[in-house]
């Protein structure tokens, strides 16, 4: 067994690096939607975006509340016990008790995250985890699971320790999460690029938005790079060279020409503007930020924001 003295690759590990620390990290599956995933990789603990890590009363789908560092502290104290054999109140209680904490605990271990959605949700935890609660070790698996059993790894029951923990706090105020009138407020700033994850089609407003009530289009100046084009025919991220490539292809800036300027990553709901994120670390990108509202709030159709089609 490798020593983890030295840290965790960061952020992106692979299936083979996970087999060999298995039992050092804790691991998180996360997911999205009407029907979570019941088998995951042995020892992992399930996260749904819909549930306790999204304030409900944000009047948008996906808000990062308060107390982050506190949960993942408690996942960490869970991922050492019986996660299923604990009662959700007691969850709860503990959350709460971490929160009143200064600092991170000393023990954490490193948090590994993948998910079965073809790399569309876990890049949103690692960003929770990382940029907003402060984890120092957090890593994606690159692949997710289908890495994970095409590197001949077993699966086991997923536990769902948080299925019945009510949301942790109202919406945190995050450095790295932005809101809709700070990016209305950088739109015409030159040190400012606004990145959209979605998909060419919704950019151009040439295919309807998932939700209702939405107007097509995009923000005035924003640049779009699909989050699905980071990613490799096996659901793996492209080389950092590939990614710095189409970086620079989508918003005309190298790494280093960059390195002055702020990006905003922005999506349908927060998830996939993670992506981008994640793909920019990977190609060296600097000041990284991520506007959670996204689309969701931008293109509502009774909202005061500037949708454009034709740029």
């Amino acid at each position: 067994m490798t020593d983890l003295s030295t840290g965790m690759p960061t952020p992106l590990i692979n299936a083979a690096w996970l087999v060999e620390h298995l039992s050092e990290v804790t691991i998180l599956c996360t997911s999205m939607g009407p029907n979570p995933p019941t088998k995951g990789i042995p020892g992992a603990m399930l996260v749904d975006h819909e549930g306790c890590i999204s304030d409900p009363n944000s009047g948008l789908p996906h808000t990062a509340p308060e107390n982050l560092a506190a949960l993942f502290m408690t996942l960490d104290a869970l991922a050492k016990t019986q996660p299923n054999q604990i009662d959700p109140q007691d969850i709860s209680e503990l959350i709460q008790d971490k929160s009143r904490d200064q600092q991170l605990a000393v023990d954490l271990r490193p948090i590994v995250v993948y998910d079965a959605d073809h790399g569309v949700t876990a890049p949103r935890l690692w960003w929770l985890a990382h940029h907003c609660a402060g984890i120092p070790q957090v890593a994606v698996l690159d692949g997710g699971l289908d890495a994970w059993l095409a590197a001949g790894g077993e699966l086991s029951e997923l536990s769902n320790p948080l299925k019945d923990v009510p949301a942790i706090g109202v919406a945190g105020d995050y450095d790295t999460l932005v809101d809709a009138q700070t990016v209305c407020d950088v739109l015409d700033d030159p040190g400012v690029v606004v990145v959209d994850a979605r998909s060419r089609g919704r950019f151009q407003a040439t295919e309807p938005e998932p939700r209702e009530g939405m107007r097509g289009g995009h923000m005035p100046g924003a640049k779009n790079l699909p989050f699905s084009e980071l990613y490799d025919s096996q659901g793996c991220f492209k080389s950092p060279q590939e990614l710095r490539d189409i970086f620079q292809d989508a918003i005309g800036l190298t790494p280093k020409e960059a390195d002055d300027k702020d990006l905003i990553f922005s999506c349908g709901s927060g998830i996939t503007a993670c992506v981008d994120a994640l793909g920019a670390t990977l190609a060296g990108y600097p000041n990284l930020n991520i506007y959670e509202g996204s689309w969701s709030e931008w293109g509502q159709e009774n909202a005061q924001w500037p949708v454009v089609t034709n740029e």
